[in-house]
């Protein structure tokens, strides 16, 4: 399998920094609002470990941001969910029998 050239590759890699970035900046805020104890990403995204790789660098300068009060807050801890692509289903079942 080709895995294109070195531009494309770098290209790619931009694009899921710039991504992962932003995700961290919604995790982040989150964070300070609810503060959870770990934010479990599941959905067809969570089937991709090269994006919790990406979140987990981009983190720290996502954070570095943060000053007064808000520097001290914790750092999100990221996870997939460990029903992966399923979990959005399970959880639909979950609520529908809940309803039932």
């Amino acid at each position: 399998m080709e895995h294109g050239s070195a531009s494309e590759v770098a290209a790619v890699q931009r694009g899921l920094d710039a991504y992962a970035e932003l995700f961290d900046r919604v995790l982040v805020n989150l964070q300070c609002v609810i503060d959870p104890a770990v934010f479990a990403i599941g959905g067809g995204i969570s089937c991709h470990p090269a994006l919790f790789e990406a979140l987990d660098r981009k983190m720290d300068d996502v954070m570095a941001h943060y000053t007064g009060f808000l520097k001290d807050m914790p750092r999100p801890h990221v996870v997939p969910a460990q029903l992966g692509n399923d979990a959005n289903i399970y959880g639909a079942v979950a609520t529908c029998l809940q309803v039932l």
